[in-house]
């Protein structure tokens, strides 16, 4: 007997929650190194903003909103194909409101999809929906991104923290390097000039060092998250050949394949390894019972421009 569908599973949370103690390790070895009290004071006080701000849902609607006031981008008509396809899979997915849908204007990015995090909605272009693809190829992609939503990945461990380690880890960088600065003038600032500027150049390389190996560790929960997507969207949909043509056009033919030190430094996997690990786990999804419709009320808002304040 299949068990119940999983949208987030026990190793997505290891994984991710891993990949957190990872960067938080490196980070704490790049501390360890740095004494220089100007380089912590300027990681940790900007670390702890960009963890406040991360942690405010209220923040990325307030980007979403400017982001709409702002003109750059326009609503999606309510009887474009994509607007049914994502009402669609929001009543499936038990979601109370399907995700508005706007093009980013003066974008020309065939392969430009991405729900925003906190804020309900979906990012695309004109030239993303109008390309040649499917409405099958429309269902993945919009399965994909509404998973993302459905997971509530931007609340998760992996999400929060990850970002949280490679910002304060780049900060430690710039508080190094500010702290290398002004040791030059140790006549005026002896207590930053304490260490020595050779030591804190050393220290610059190390915070450096710490950087990299914490944005390693996040693009790996990234990525995770990414194929959870895929399955996910499998589960949604049960058409792995959809799925696989809707990524090689979105794809930019130099990510179609990569070497694994490249790909460590992607937040997406290559689509060469992206496909394979569709297809393993195509054979687990399709012994799962089909999603069935939920009884969940969908409103669909409406996305007019006199609603949206948006121009033609």
């Amino acid at each position: 007997m299949a068990k119940d569908w999983k949208f987030v599973t026990k190793r997505d949370r290891v994984v991710t929650a891993s990949s957190t103690a990872a960067g938080l390790a490196v980070l704490g070895l790049g501390l360890s190194f740095v004494f220089n009290p100007v380089a912590i004071g300027v990681a940790a006080g900007l670390g702890a903003v960009s963890a406040v701000r991360l942690s405010r849902s209220a923040y990325r609607k307030k980007y979403a909103n400017r982001l709409i006031k702002s003109g750059s981008v326009e609503a999606v008509a309510d009887d474009a194909p994509i607007t049914g396809i994502v009402a669609d899979i929001s009543t499936q997915l038990g979601m109370k409101d399907p995700p508005k849908i706007y093009t980013i204007k003066n974008s020309y990015d065939a392969g430009a999809f991405a729900a925003v995090p906190g804020a309900n909605i979906i990012l695309t272009t004109k030239a993303a929906l109008t390309d040649g693809m499917s409405e099958k190829e429309l269902r993945f992609v919009a399965a994909h991104e509404l998973s993302h939503l459905k997971a509530k990945d931007n609340r998760s461990l992996g999400v929060f923290g990850l970002n949280t380690v490679a910002k304060t880890a780049r900060y430690l960088v710039l508080g190094c390097i500010i702290a290398a600065g002004a040791s030059l003038f140790g006549a005026a600032l002896p207590v930053v000039a304490a260490a020595g500027t050779v030591t804190l150049l050393t220290g610059t390389a190390i915070a450096i060092g710490s950087y990299i190996a914490a944005k390693v560790a996040m693009k790996s929960g990234q990525r995770t998250m990414e194929q959870r997507a895929d399955r996910n969207a499998l589960y949604i949909t049960r058409d792995l050949e959809s799925g696989k043509s809707a990524l090689a056009r979105v794809y930019p033919e130099k990510l179609k394949k990569v070497s694994l030190f490249k790909e460590a430094f992607m937040d997406h996997p290559s689509l060469d390894r992206r496909i394979k690990i569709m297809t393993k786990a195509f054979k687990k999804v399709s012994k799962q019972p089909l999603l069935q419709e939920t009884a969940v009320p969908v409103t669909v808002t409406t996305q007019s421009t006199a609603n949206n304040g948006l121009k033609n």
